[in-house]
């Protein structure tokens, strides 16, 4: 891949986005994607971090909120403890699982990462409560080979998720990287890291991360890549019968991030620093999501990856804005609810907006 591919420019919204897009079918896979009534199981602390993902008991839902209608993925009411390796895996593919997502420490934002080296060669999350490997894999590999790679690691390790690898992208360090804590993550190479997550419209390609500057995309699973392996303990990943809210009038839940979202979004497409502006002027604690926060909205369970359409009915199929800068440069980072992959447009294209206490 080239600094060219990288960074190709549409013509008409502005956007900065990877060159070499990949055909992406139509045909929807709805997942579930709502709300009921539900509690959180109440983890248990260790040295290693908190077992319960450093977020604790999500709690009930209050008296008055109401569900949006999604397929139950559980069968029981309470959140599912993911145990073995199999069922860790489709826990974490499942749209109604998840974790709390972090934020760079420096940005003043909800949920500061925070790492802890436990000193074996892995690193514990102690936002998320997911355990790292501390090093990458030394060679780069194919997709498959990525997989193998972490299957071998150790019993209950595997290849990240997209939105789990995407939990460790700091995007406050410019590029050419690494995007990474780099106290906790030493000498990770600035370039692409693959996940276990399948692109559903083309089975040739898959979701990758790439630590150059911090965006997630497809890529073609015989292109070459680092993994992460990662493991996953019951506390840290919280599944519900059903992960949306409607919270409030207009106001959607995420039981699993513990975010609150605009159900509509914004009126009319607006510049970033209007964006931002008219995120603020909600009043309260409403704001402009983060680059990885408005991740967690996108639903990688669906052809073509996009968010999901009981919870967030008529979402416009395009790009929507974050808060977050692309570090030492002139654009800020944005999300194509069109694909699920992540841009980053001119300050001045009047692009989507979403806002998020």
């Amino acid at each position: 891949m080239s600094d060219r591919e990288l960074f190709l420019k549409d013509p008409n919204s502005g956007a900065r986005s990877r060159g070499c897009r990949l055909a992406r079918g139509i045909a929807p896979v709805l997942v579930a994607a709502a709300c009921a009534a539900c509690s959180s199981a109440a983890g248990t602390s260790s040295d290693a971090g908190p077992t319960d993902g450093g977020h604790g008991d999500t709690g009930a839902p209050d008296a008055g909120a109401t569900d949006v209608g999604q397929t139950d993925v559980h069968t029981d009411a309470a959140t599912t403890d993911v145990e073995s390796t199999d069922t860790q895996t489709d826990a974490a593919n499942s749209a109604a699982c998840g974790f709390v997502m972090p934020n760079p420490a420096s940005v003043g934002l909800p949920h500061p990462a925070s790492y802890h080296d436990n000193g074996d060669g892995t690193v514990t999350d102690l936002v998320t409560g997911l355990i790292w490997d501390h090093d990458a894999s030394a060679m780069m590999l194919a997709r498959a080979d990525a997989v193998a790679y972490c299957a071998t690691r150790a019993p209950k390790w595997r290849l990240p998720t997209r939105i789990e690898l995407v939990s460790l992208v700091d995007f406050t360090v410019p590029n050419p990287g690494p995007t990474i804590n780099g106290a906790a993550f030493p000498n990770t190479p600035g370039t692409v890291f693959w996940t276990s997550s399948p692109n559903l419209s083309n089975p040739m390609s898959a979701w990758s991360v790439s630590f150059d500057i911090g965006y997630s995309d497809y890529d073609d699973v015989s292109d070459q890549g680092h993994a992460r392996c990662v493991s996953v303990p019951a506390e840290a990943m919280h599944c519900f019968p059903q992960r949306y809210m409607a919270a409030a009038a207009g106001e959607i839940m995420d039981l699993a991030t513990q975010l609150t979202w605009q159900q509509p979004p914004a009126p009319q497409p607006r510049a970033w620093a209007d964006a931002k502006t008219y995120c603020a002027g909600l009043g309260g604690s409403w704001r402009l999501p983060s680059m990885t926060e408005l991740q967690t909205l996108v639903d990688d369970r669906q052809s073509p990856a996009t968010i999901d359409p009981q919870a967030f009915p008529n979402t416009p199929a395009g790009v929507f804005w974050t808060s977050s800068p692309v570090a030492a440069d002139i654009y800020a980072w944005a999300v194509d609810f069109s694909s699920g992959n992540t841009t980053n447009p001119d300050l001045s294209a009047a692009n989507q907006v979403r806002c998020v206490h």
